[in-house]
């Protein structure tokens, strides 16, 4: 006896075919009791069709499982998951089971989404087969969906008359509760307006158009492929308002506090299409009468409202959340000083005493200042295995606190700590991983891991709050500190600290395995999509200038470029010359300051001449820092070997310096710059010892 089936329902689009396989030899005995020794096998044979990418039909059926049970019940038998083959060829795949008495089964086939025969059912079907010794017949069997009920959202719409609605409807199976969530395929629901002078429908995409006042039942029907039968129905209740309207855009905004946003007001059903603009909370900020609003000073949930003048009514309001965003309002709250790695200090010339506090742990010191000017740092401890956070008083360098949890580096290191508006310290590990810490305590928040491929470079904290996080070996994700989820991600490596503009634009390096040069990438923070990238040169720094070009230099060149930062195009190039030590600080005035092997340079922003060069100055290892009052602090790699020098910032003369360091001994970190004008650093010394140092002069 041979069992075909016919095309399956909508779920599934394979052929099954059930073969009865007789011993040699048998006859018929008659309706007494089955014999064992008459037993025959039962074969099942799926034919799976090719997978298309147009459909999604054949696609989500991955294997079969087939049940046979006898009438008397003495026979149940499974065949486990009949899995559709790898490839995207047509394939048969085959099952037979053990022998069988010839009795009276129920042959029932279930299609699943996975190949282990899990998931939702996607297709079920059955039928009765009474299997006579000698005989053969052709039984039909039909695998129909499992979809039992229909959900449309919204469920009871309004809509304005001229405007669409895109309605979503969603198949349920008859599990419990509202079921679960059956995968159909396109083309199985259809949708119907009852009422076309109200509202039309696009059939299949659910899209739907007020067309005048009234009510219309918008409906999606679930068709069953394998007989074109309609099986369930969802309805919607659609009400289309044929009066004054008013749609405020953008509905939802987040600023920090005392930024500004501009509003505007879509008025429909008038020919007046004024509006009044207000806050509706008494200390909520203020809105102009074009709708340009301001947000106040204090954190909070506020709503800007736009009323119709030609229907009082009726109105629309934008919710505006304001609280602290983007980086720390401090002194120095990130590695090179803040988002556009100026090198560039808020606050006081340096003027005072010194202080130095010994460092057991080991690694370089990078040090990040909060608003209240204590500074934090995270370094390895002598194993290299594991790392703490650590931070300490400015005025004195005593410990505040040092984290309870010690994060497994295994060898690698921690990213340079940033400081968010609200205090929240952020930093990523060599595992991928990116932690949130209490600032006021060293308490982890929250962590998630971002990436398992390889450790962090740095976490830079943009306008909006995002969180742009870069990964050595893999790309640069963006992440919501609200949600930790992941916005986007782009394969862009930055081989070191990305930076973001005002409009959160970021400009990144993209070191690329194997690649003999690094390009700038200027990418769209709020979608991840690459707006320009240059090519042909060896960058390995990048900056944005006080005018907002983005300064790019390649040590290997010993050239400094500024870029157009809308096109990438070079405005301008100093000439090739001794090794540049990467881009290093930029003036209040915009001049761009810069360290080579040879000496230090001042580079006039508007086409990068030098200004003035001092030649006593200078060091592949040094860096440099720039304070408000446009004192330039130098930490020196070379000759001489000072701590610290200060230069005049207009004829780069020495105005003083620290006395010499001994043999053996640097600073490892670029200077950070406190409250108070106060320089802060860390410094190796010999048979590996370490400490953290603040300098006043």
């Amino acid at each position: 006896m041979i069992a075909h089936a016919l095309p399956l329902g909508p779920a599934l689009g394979v052929l099954l075919t059930a073969s009865l396989i007789f011993p040699a030899g048998c006859g018929g005995h008659g309706a007494g009791a089955a014999n064992p020794a008459d037993a025959t096998r039962v074969q099942i044979s799926v034919r799976w069709p090719e997978r298309t990418t147009s459909r999604i039909v054949p696609t989500a059926a991955e294997s079969i499982v087939v049940h046979l049970r006898s009438s008397d019940g003495s026979m149940d038998v499974t065949s486990g998951p009949i899995a559709r083959p790898a490839g995207n060829q047509a394939a048969t795949s085959s099952w037979a089971s053990k022998a069988l008495p010839p009795l009276t089964y129920t042959i029932t086939a279930t299609a699943y989404p996975k190949s282990d025969g899990t998931g939702v059912p996607q297709a079920q079907g059955s039928k009765v087969v009474s299997v006579l010794l000698g005989q053969a017949a052709n039984v039909n069997l039909t695998m129909a969906s499992t979809v039992r009920s229909v959900v449309v959202d919204p469920a009871q719409p309004k809509l304005t008359r001229g405007y669409h609605l895109q309605m979503t409807a969603t198949a349920y199976d008859q599990g419990s509760g509202q079921g679960n969530v059956v995968l159909v395929g396109p083309g199985t629901i259809k949708w119907t307006s009852s009422n076309t002078a109200v509202a039309t429908i696009d059939i299949g995409t659910g899209n739907a158009l007020g067309i005048a006042g009234g009510s219309a039942n918008l409906v999606a029907t679930f068709t069953e492929v394998a007989t074109g039968q309609a099986v369930v129905t969802g309805i919607a209740s659609l009400t289309v308002i044929n009066g004054v309207a008013v749609n405020v855009s953008p509905s939802n905004a987040t600023l920090p506090p005392g930024w500004r946003r501009q509003f505007s007001a879509q008025v429909t059903g008038t020919t007046d299409t004024a509006v009044t603009w207000t806050v509706d909370e008494a200390l909520g900020g203020t809105v102009s009468s074009t709708g340009l609003y301001q947000a106040p000073n204090t954190p909070g949930t506020y709503h800007v409202r736009a009323t119709a003048h030609a229907d009082a009514t009726v109105t629309s309001a934008a919710t505006v959340v304001v609280k602290l965003v983007g980086l720390a309002n401090s002194s120095w709250p990130k590695y090179r000083g803040d988002a556009q790695n100026s090198g560039r200090a808020p606050g006081l010339g340096a003027a005072g005493g010194d202080w130095i506090v010994p460092f057991d742990d080991q690694g370089p010191i990078q040090i990040s200042i909060g608003r209240d000017g204590t500074l934090y740092t995270a370094s390895p401890d002598w194993t290299g295995w594991y790392t703490r956070l650590t931070a300490f008083e400015p005025g004195t360098g005593n410990i505040k606190w040092q984290s309870a949890y010690i994060f497994h580096t295994q060898g690698g290191s921690l990213s340079e700590i940033s400081i968010a508006a609200d205090g929240t310290l952020y930093f990523v590990g060599p595992d991928g991983v990116l932690y949130a810490v209490d600032s006021s305590t060293g308490s982890l928040e929250w962590n998630v891991q971002i990436s398992t491929i390889g450790g962090g470079n740095e976490v830079v904290i943009g306008p909006s709050g995002t969180l742009f996080v870069s990964i050595r070996s893999d790309g640069l994700y963006a992440v919501d500190p609200s949600t930790r989820s992941i916005k986007w991600f782009t394969h862009v490596r930055p081989g070191g600290s990305a930076v973001v503009g005002a409009d959160e634009t970021i400009y990144a390096l993209n070191n690329t395995t194997g690649s003999v040069t690094s390009d700038v990438h200027a990418i769209d923070g709020r979608t991840g999509i690459d707006i320009w990238q240059t090519s042909g040169r060896n960058f390995d720094g990048v900056a944005i200038g006080q005018d907002g070009s983005v300064l790019a230099s390649s040590t290997s060149l010993g050239q400094l470029f500024a870029l157009d930062p809308s096109t990438g195009t070079v405005l301008w190039a100093t000439p090739p010359g001794p090794n540049i030590c990467g881009l290093e600080a930029i003036g209040a005035d915009g001049t761009i300051y810069v360290m080579n092997s040879v000496h230090t340079e001042a580079l006039d922003p508007n086409d990068g001449t030098v200004k003035w060069s001092n030649a006593t100055v200078g060091g592949e290892n040094g860096v440099i820092t720039v304070a408000p009052d446009g004192t330039v602090y130098l930490t020196m790699g070379g000759d001489p070997q000072w701590q610290i020098a200060a230069l005049d910032p207009t004829t780069g003369t020495v105005v003083w310096h620290t006395p010499p360091f001994d043999q053996g001994i640097f600073a490892s970190s670029m200077p950070a710059v406190g409250v108070d004008g106060t320089l802060y650093f860390g410094a190796y010394g010999p048979q590996g010892s370490r400490w953290l140092q603040a300098v006043k002069r």
